[in-house]
């Protein structure tokens, strides 16, 4: 069994989480670490996955807003220059019954 927390989370960061997993798991041999330090470990592992998918999602969605925002600022344009065309073609029609 390794002495000091610190190098119970060394060692299991050097196995990686799958590894650790199949440890915890395999009831024939018995890890060489605690497995309440590889428990919590795995569940910070987990934790930091879940933040970093967040964080992810949320620049995605604020990526997404900013490119919404921007279609509309162009729609807005587009509604005021097809209004300012329906205002000359009605002039003109006005114009050519003259």
């Amino acid at each position: 069994m390794l002495s000091s927390r610190e190098e119970q989370i060394k060692e299991l960061e050097r196995l990686g989480e799958s590894h650790v997993r199949y440890l915890l798991a395999d009831i024939t041999n018995r890890p060489t670490f605690d497995e309440r330090i590889a428990e919590e470990w795995l569940r910070q592992q987990v934790f930091a996955r879940e933040s970093a998918a967040a964080l992810a999602r949320d620049a995605r969605e604020e990526e997404t807003l900013s490119i919404a925002r921007e279609a509309n600022k162009f729609a807005r344009n587009a509604n005021i220059w097809a209004a300012i065309a329906a205002i000359i073609a009605a002039i003109a029609i006005y114009v050519a019954k003259s």
